[in-house]
This record gives structure tokens, C-alpha cells and sequence, in this order.
């Protein structure tokens, strides 16, 4: 789920939006992982404080300036709560950010869909699916996205969503 992650918050970059906000409460293999990939493209990348072990709603209103691209929140998160995932994703709106969750698969049988949240990007983790792991792998990380963002996704994305034909540019 952290190449996902990162895959994510490089799509929701612009020219005027270049930070990432991400959830303190996120696993730190993902933070590390958008961090390098932030600082590879020389974008930054800001971590949103906790509140009692979940995303603190009205830090994440203060932080959300001009500059923010998306914001990244895990569901549940590293701690094993759930976030309010749908008031965190209208704030984000509000502000003209995107919105990534990471989501556990299995956790989807019981939570609202990452898109009854808001959105715009959802990642995770398919290796709870039951691959097993093998000499340190494998793991498989997926990525779903809205219409509208489509042509924003990572080129092996688009390549699967155009019928398998290659990347359509």
C-alpha cells in the first residue's frame, strides 16, 4: 500500500498544489515512502498531528492551505481506529484539495466505501487477500480512482482500464 500511497499523491500534484498532507496516524512505511517521493519531485510533505489516536480534524481545516494538492488518510488507520473518514474527506473538498484513502480490503466489508467518503483516490494493500509471502514477497498494491481522474493515474493503471491496448495519452 505505500507505492500506491505515494502513486497517489504525485497524481493529485499541480503547478499551485504541491504539498501532500499526510495523517500522522498513517504506517510509517507509508509516510516514509510519500516523503521520498515528495522529495524526489522537490515537493513537500506536512504530517497532520493526532487527537486521541485518530486524525485531528481541526488541525487538518488549519493546515489545509492554497499550496495543498491531497491530503492521505488510512482506514483504519495504523492504531486500528477508524477515522471519520467522510468528515475529513468535506474538509479536504472545502479546501480544493483531493482526497486518498488507504484502505484495508477486509476492513471495506464492514466501513462505507472510500467513494461514500469522498475520495477522489483509493489505495491499500491487497496482500490481506491471502497471497502468501514468499522470500519477502509478493505483495500487490491496488489503486482506484474517479472518473474524472483517470488520465492523472500512473501509466500501468491506464494501460489495464483501456482494454489492455497500452497506456492511452
Amino acid at each position: 500500500g505505500a507505492t500506491p500511497a505515494a502513486e497517489a499523491a504525485a497524481m493529485c500534484r499541480d503547478r499551485k498544489r504541491t504539498v501532500t498532507l499526510v495523517s500522522a496516524a498513517a504506517h510509517p512505511d507509508t509516510i516514509n515512502t510519500i516523503r521520498t517521493y515528495c522529495y524526489g519531485a522537490g515537493c513537500e510533505m506536512r504530517l497532520v498531528p493526532l487527537r486521541e489516536g485518530k486524525t485531528d480534524l481541526a488541525a487538518l481545516k488549519d493546515m489545509l492551505a492554497a499550496d495543498v494538492g491531497s491530503f492521505y488518510v488510512q482506514q483504519p488507520n495504523f492504531y486500528g481506529l477508524f477515522e471519520d473518514a467522510q468528515a475529513l474527506g468535506q474538509a479536504v473538498h472545502e479546501a480544493g484539495a483531493m482526497y486518498v484513502m488507504g484502505c484495508n480490503p477486509i476492513a471495506l466489508a464492514i466501513t462505507k466505501t472510500p467513494a461514500a467518503c469522498g475520495a477522489d483516490v483509493a489505495v491499500g494493500e491487497g496482500q490481506p487477500l491471502g497471497m502468501p509471502l514468499s522470500y519477502g514477497g509478493p505483495y500487490l498494491g491496488y489503486m482506484a480512482t474517479t472518473k474524472k481522474h483517470m488520465r492523472k493515474a500512473a501509466s500501468w493503471g491506464r494501460r489495464w482500464t483501456t482494454g489492455g491496448s497500452g497506456p492511452s495519452y
